[in-house]
Formats: C-alpha cells, sequence, structure tokens
C-alpha cells in the first residue's frame, strides 16, 4: 500500500521558517547580565528597555570602577535593525567629562554585543539555530534557521 504524498501546502509549511517574539523584560534580563558581567561595572542601579516600532533604548545607570572612584553613569542606547542582525544606532553617556572617554571604552563595546549575546541565548534556551534576529513592533523577533530534514 501506498503512502499518502504530503500535499504541497503541508510541504510549504514543513518549509517555512519559524517565528518567536521576546519582550522587552527578556532583553533587559539579558541586557543587565552582559552589564554586570563586566568588571569595570560595580553595579546596574536601574534599567529600562522601551521599544517602539523597529527600535529599541536602553537607558541605564551604571556605577563604574574607575581606581578608586565609583562614578556614577548614565547611558542611552538606540538599538536597530542592521542585516539580521541588531545594532547600536546612537548613544548618549551621561558621565563626568574627566572619566566619559573612559566610560565610553568600557561600556560601548558591550552594547555592541548586544545581539550576539541575545542570540546565543536563545539558541541555548530554544535548542536550535537562529537564523535572523530583529527588532520588530517594539520587541524582538526571531527567525528560527531552517533545516532540512536528513532522509534515512
Amino acid at each position: 500500500m501506498k503512502e499518502p504524498r504530503p500535499s504541497q501546502k503541508q510541504e510549504e509549511a514543513k518549509k517555512a521558517p519559524e517565528t518567536k517574539t521576546f519582550s522587552t523584560e527578556f532583553i533587559r534580563d539579558r541586557v543587565k547580565i552582559l552589564l554586570t558581567s563586566h568588571k569595570n561595572i560595580q553595579e546596574v542601579k536601574s534599567l529600562e528597555v522601551n521599544g517602539n516600532g523597529n527600535q529599541i533604548t536602553l537607558t541605564t545607570t551604571v556605577i563604574a570602577k574607575k581606581g578608586i572612584a565609583r562614578p556614577t553613569v548614565g547611558v542611552q542606547a538606540v538599538l536597530e535593525n542592521k542585516g539580521g542582525a541588531i545594532i547600536i544606532k546612537s548613544y548618549k553617556i551621561d558621565a563626568n567629562f574627566i572619566i566619559k572617554g573612559t566610560v565610553e571604552d568600557l561600556i560601548v563595546p558591550k552594547l555592541n554585543e548586544v545581539s550576539k549575546i541575545l542570540k546565543e541565548h536563545i539558541e541555548k534556551q530554544e535548542n536550535r539555530e537562529v537564523g535572523e534576529i530583529k527588532i520588530e513592533n517594539g520587541e524582538l523577533k526571531v527567525t528560527f534557521a531552517v533545516t532540512e530534514a536528513t532522509p534515512i
């Protein structure tokens, strides 16, 4: 007896990439871990993540470690989509002019890792490869990579 052949719609559905949306709270939790893991950040005092359209704004106040000083630093960064990843569109650092450049050198590279960190965490949590990550409707939208089944 012949096995029924799947319809064309069923085959297309199998090949369609799956997407999942993650809230701004998810992003906030990941960014907080990213910042607190930095050896030159003593404490994250506040962290807000607000999504709007195709952008997410991160606003944080941290206590930095700079020698014996513990300056309070304000950072605001706007994230946007670029080439299947998330990049920093712009940022503003509110700090004493003496340490502003140093703080910028410490924090901006960490913010540039946001897309990579989010992607790695989602892949680990979901146990599958992320094909694309982007901001849509103020939230994180992930499209998982389509993997072809290997015939036996």
